[in-house]
């Protein structure tokens, strides 16, 4: 959770410089706001793999498990 909450502070961070380079033909500032807010982007996507790829691997272990009690 605490992830995901630093993901949502940076993008919003990232399309504020964005938003303000353009008001102030800073193109330097202008891509450090999207590349801020790509990485974010990208961080978030990690994060939902992470999730569900633990989610299907404790699937499986527990069709294992139940399957040994039998």
């Amino acid at each position: 959770m605490d992830n995901k909450l630093n993901n949502q502070i940076n993008q919003l961070s990232g399309k504020v410089k964005e938003t303000a380079g353009k008001m102030v033909h800073s193109d330097q500032l202008e891509l450090k706001g999207k590349l801020q807010g790509m990485g974010s982007e990208i961080s978030e996507k990690g994060e939902e793999i992470k999730e569900k790829a633990a989610h299907k691997a404790n699937t499986i272990l527990d069709k294992i498990k139940n399957e040994r009690g039998r």
